[in-house]
């Protein structure tokens, strides 16, 4: 192999780790955000999960996907651990004794 194929292969790499980074920051941001939405809830007496926001988050993430040509299953998936986690999030916090 090339060693022209080598440094390409390393300055992509660097790249996708930086969008790495910027994902697991992204994530992170997200579930911090998610304990602040669970201590507002818990605050107001409110324990229910919101099924429409959820709906909503998904139409939007899917017209992004078709737009930008990504599988909409993979993007599915995704969310759904993301939400989920969320939702455990929230729970936890929602129910946790002061």
């Amino acid at each position: 192999m090339s060693n022209e194929y080598e440094i390409e292969l390393e300055k992509l790499r660097g790249e996708i780790d930086s969008v790495d980074e910027g994902i697991y920051r992204y994530l992170s941001a997200r579930m911090y955000l998610t304990g602040r939405i669970a201590l507002l809830k818990k605050e107001h007496g409110v324990s229910e999960m919101c099924l429409i926001r959820r709906e909503q988050i998904f139409e939007r993430l899917k017209g992004w996907a078709i737009e930008d040509g990504i599988p909409v299953s993979m993007i599915t998936q995704i969310y759904e651990i993301i939400l989920e986690m969320s939702v455990l999030e929230q729970v936890l916090i929602i129910n946790e004794k002061d």
